[in-house]
């Protein structure tokens, strides 16, 4: 879903999503088909054909996702599969259009591929495989099967796909946002919508893009109300996010140099220039903030011994829960 909203913001192009599942992101999509398994098997039913139907260089501003495609797919049949991949694997690069797929399966034959087709499929399909996060080495216990954010290259190697050495990440500091249900954890499709609000279906299309990074309404600072100032009018949250890494590091370097593992929020300024810290300083504490949500294994703001606000780095050598608990019990759970 990551890749999908930056090809629909970097090429300009509508998603059609397709599940018969109702778990479904809050992505401003062109069309969704799903909420239940009726309504997911008559959408695959429609992109097929619309997919069929499709001439050269007609679809440059389209993209297809189709979710939990082993699953849909089985329910409506063995033709179904045959006619998607028929559909996909028979002109469908010359469109220009895009397609994503969700499957499960390590075989060929799993996810649907016409035996006809298994050689083209090699050549013309790219297969990612999410690793979970008990197989990415996290702490799995109690959290149920998420995928990790990492990913390894597959290929074919006869009738399955065999991962590769090949892998790569998302980074850490995409899971500034969280997501929805009774436990939200930091996601990073909600990140990203946070990243580009012009996709996220929750925030209304008429209001204003004034250009200014404004964390507060982007969701950033989930549920808190800092100042709506934001950290440079003229800048945007590329910029920002920018910003907090510089702060990040020079957090990190302070805290592992210190007697105690934390600074004050104003020290973690120092990494600015001059002639624009002084703009900062009341916005030290959001900062601080903000990083401990973009990495809550790192950071820790809490309230000293007369009250200024200070910043820990968790992974120093110095660091001390006990000592900052003792400081500020609710900092500290």
């Amino acid at each position: 879903m990551c890749l999908s909203i930056l090809e629909s913001v970097l090429l300009d192009k509508d998603i059609v999503y397709l599940s018969c599942d109702d778990d479904i992101y809050p992505v401003r999509f062109a069309k969704v088909y799903g909420g239940t398994e009726e309504k997911g098997t008559a959408g695959y039913r429609k992109a097929i054909g619309d997919i069929q139907s499709l001439r050269k260089d007609s679809a440059h501003d389209r993209l297809w996702f189709f979710d939990e495609c082993t699953k849909t797919l089985r329910l409506m049949g063995k033709d179904a599969g045959n006619d998607l991949w028929n559909a996909l694997l028979t002109g469908f690069l010359k469109t220009g259009g895009s397609v994503r797929m969700v499957m499960h399966g390590k075989t060929a034959t799993a996810m649907g591929i016409p035996s006809g087709y298994s050689e083209q499929a090699k050549s013309e399909v790219l297969m990612l495989g999410a690793l979970w996060a008990r197989q990415a080495g996290e702490d799995y216990q109690g959290t149920g099967k998420y995928p990790s954010g990492q990913y390894q290259m597959l290929e074919a190697t006869g009738g399955s796909y065999e991962p590769t050495t090949e892998t790569f990440t998302l980074p850490d500091w995409l899971l500034f946002a969280k997501g929805s249900g009774s436990r939200p954890k930091p996601c990073y499709v909600h990140s990203m919508l946070a990243l580009f609000p012009e996709l996220d279906k929750r925030i209304p299309q008429s209001q204003p893009d004034s250009g200014a990074v404004d964390p507060a309404s982007l969701g950033i600072w989930d549920g808190e109300n800092p100042s709506t100032k934001t950290p440079d009018q003229e800048s945007d949250l590329e910029d920002y996010i920018n910003l907090l890494e510089r702060i990040a590091r020079s957090i990190r370097e302070q805290c592992d140099a210190s007697d105690s593992g934390h600074i004050t929020v104003r020290a973690a300024a120092q990494c600015l220039s001059s002639d624009v810290r002084d703009e900062h300083y009341p916005h030290m504490r959001e900062y601080c903030i903000q990083l401990g949500r973009m990495y809550p294994a790192q950071f820790l703001v809490f309230s000293g011994r007369v009250g200024e606000d200070r910043v820990a780095f968790k992974k120093s050598p110095q660091f001390d829960a006990g000592a900052i608990s003792r400081l500020d019990p609710s900092a500290v759970s």
